[in-house]
């Protein structure tokens, strides 16, 4: 049993009575008191990375922690929804790894890798920033708070408090994971099961999520504004038909979640620019209309 059930089943209740007008709302509160915190860019608590690193920052919508969002340093996790036994246990090792540093995990808040690697950090007494492609007023932040302290979990949001989920939306959500965090590891890829064409995009690629948090990892990794960022890590292969999509170069093959955390460890010491893809843009900065066109269909 977590130590925060308490204060999480004290949370239930003010969560549940929370309830707004229309899609568009705008929340105001602390976060940590089961209010949604809203944080508009430029104003004080707005994190700095998200800023510089952002072609477009957008007001973020917190429950939890609010001041999480500003913890560093911080791992990404990304992983397959429907991944093996072995691959969760590896996801929950990066999360109690990073724990035994003092270091946050950021996930995407999914079932399989994502929701393994936030149980091991918050088991091993971490923290955890799970960013929704979803409004914040969705059951999923509402579980989460239920289910751990609220001091040790943040839960954030771009997207209108109500809005539902869509599949562009976990695209753009990708790139908010990585402008929170300092280094990129995906555990297991999406199978083919996992992946079907979007209706009118027949002509674009159909990627897993997991692949496309790596796309952009990679994209980014050295250039301004994101200088801090490490690179991308792997625990497996980039299956051989997704290896034209990204450069295999610059990602990372780690033998185990203990090998990959200690290497992050050393270049973040080091201060080393991470390997990264040739890039047209002048700056680092993440903008989704400069993007493929990634999809991820399940979620």
């Amino acid at each position: 049993m977590h130590s925060g059930d308490a204060a999480g089943r004290g949370l239930r209740g003010r969560l549940c009575c929370d309830h707004h007008e229309n899609e568009g709302t705008a929340l105001t509160g602390s976060g940590v008191a089961g209010v949604a915190a809203e944080i508009r860019p430029g104003s004080a608590g707005y994190p700095s990375r998200v800023a510089n690193r952002l072609a477009r920052p957008a007001t973020l919508y917190v429950l939890g922690n609010p001041g999480l969002l500003t913890a560093s340093p911080a791992v990404a996790v990304a992983g397959a929804r429907a991944a093996p036994p072995a691959a969760l246990a590896d996801a929950a090792a990066i999360g109690a790894e990073c724990a035994k540093r003092g270091w946050m995990v950021v996930t995407g808040g999914a079932r399989g890798v994502d929701a393994a690697a936030v149980e091991g950090a918050l088991s091993a007494g971490g923290r955890a920033l799970v960013v929704l492609a979803e409004g914040i007023e969705g059951g999923k932040a509402r579980a989460m708070l239920r289910q751990y302290p609220a001091e040790g979990v943040a839960v954030v949001s771009q997207f209108a408090p109500r809005a539902a989920w869509k599949s562009w939306q976990a695209m753009v959500r990708n790139g908010l994971i990585l402008a929170f965090a300092d280094a990129l590891v995906a555990v297991a890829f999406g199978e083919s099961g996992e992946r079907a064409a979007s209706p009118g995009t027949a002509s674009k690629q159909a990627l897993s999520g997991t692949l496309d948090a790596v796309v952009k990892a990679t994209g980014v990794a050295g250039k301004p504004g994101w200088e801090e960022f490490a690179g991308a890590w792997s625990l497996s292969p980039i299956p051989r038909s997704d290896r034209q999509t990204v450069d295999t170069r610059a990602v990372h093959l780690a033998t185990s979640p203990a090998a990959a955390i200690a290497e992050i460890a050393a270049r973040l010491a080091a201060a080393e620019p991470a390997n990264s893809l040739p890039s047209a843009r002048a700056r680092g900065e993440i903008d989704e209309r400069t993007q493929p066109p990634l999809f991820v269909l399940e979620r």
